[in-house]
């Protein structure tokens, strides 16, 4: 059984971490953006309230949830690395 890949996603993730423009489209209109993208009312809630369980289950990669976090909410920057966070989810997932 293959996993499931939030291709859309990532592809708004990876435009975020490398085109400028689409980081500013995104802080000012979120919603326009996630449109743009086409991504589904599912994937727009888990990207509005995100949740590392919840994203996974869609198919997000960890390192692509951190980056995501990254960008939508400026004050994750003080709170977490990308390590202790990928260490984080190997410690829950194989627990």
């Amino acid at each position: 059984m293959s996993k499931k890949v939030a291709t859309n996603i990532h592809r708004l993730i990876a435009d975020l971490w490398h085109n400028p423009t689409v980081e500013e489209e995104f802080n000012n209109n979120r919603q326009e953006v996630f449109l743009r993208y086409g991504l589904t009312t599912e994937e727009i809630e888990a990207l509005n309230n995100p949740d590392w369980k919840v994203l996974g289950s869609l198919g997000v990669f960890p390192v692509s949830q951190v980056i995501y976090l990254l960008k939508a909410v400026p004050q994750v920057r003080k709170h977490i690395s990308m390590r202790k966070y990928i260490d984080r989810i190997r410690a829950e997932v194989i627990e």
